[in-house]
């Protein structure tokens, strides 16, 4: 737990000097119409192997500065953990499939005024999700179902929420015009036995208007 809480709250700081910079530098944006400093991105994250999951992410974001951007997305994701269950009367083995949607605020901090070419591309990430799903299990502890952590369930349907705290980074590159294509490994500091996916995270995302 005060592991948790130490890694809150660096990457608060973290973030908080980023801000700090980014703000207090020269924004080349001011004189720009501010519809020109939206711009939008569509992100797919996939995870093979004994958790299948897919993710579909539309984003909308800000340019704060010339380094800085900010914004808001929302998720689709579809998962499915092998063998995730085990009946304790039976030993018959049951899958969680689960179909989840959320929310998630992010922020990103370029390094392309530290950096030259390949390396301009790259950059921090920062989000905070917020997940939302429906399992056929709910946690009893009389239950005769446990899962792969040893938690009792028994049948039944179940709402989950989940916040998330991730971090990591990625590198972006222009693909043409103010289209532009990037990758992003990222990791989840609260990743817990409910969270859908499991760490690392790798995304990929085409956008336009940076």
């Amino acid at each position: 737990m005060k592991n948790s809480i130490f890694q809150i709250k660096l990457v608060s700081i973290i973030i908080g000097v980023v801000l700090t910079t980014s703000l207090f530098a020269q924004n080349p944006y001011q004189k720009e119409p501010l519809a020109k400093r939206f711009f939008v991105e569509g992100i797919v994250g996939l995870q093979f192997g004994t958790i299948t999951a897919i993710e579909v992410s539309p984003l909308v974001g800000f340019k704060v500065t010339n380094n800085f951007i900010t914004g808001l997305g929302f998720t689709y994701q579809y998962s499915d953990y092998q063998d995730f269950y085990l009946n304790l009367e039976t030993g018959d083995l049951a899958d969680r499939e689960i179909n989840t949607i959320g929310s998630r605020f992010f922020t990103r901090y370029y390094f392309a005024d530290w950096f030259e070419g390949l390396l301009g591309g790259l950059f921090v990430h920062g989000e905070y999700e917020y997940l939302s799903y429906s399992r056929n299990f709910r946690e009893d502890r009389n239950g005769k179902y446990v899962d792969v952590y040893g938690i009792p369930y028994s049948a039944g349907n179940q709402k989950v929420s989940v916040p998330g705290l991730l971090v990591g980074g990625g590198l972006q590159q222009s693909i043409g015009g103010s289209a532009y294509a990037s990758i992003l490994v990222l990791y989840n500091l609260n990743e817990t036995n409910d969270t859908p996916y499991s760490n690392p995270i790798f995304r990929i995302g085409i956008g336009f208007g940076m």
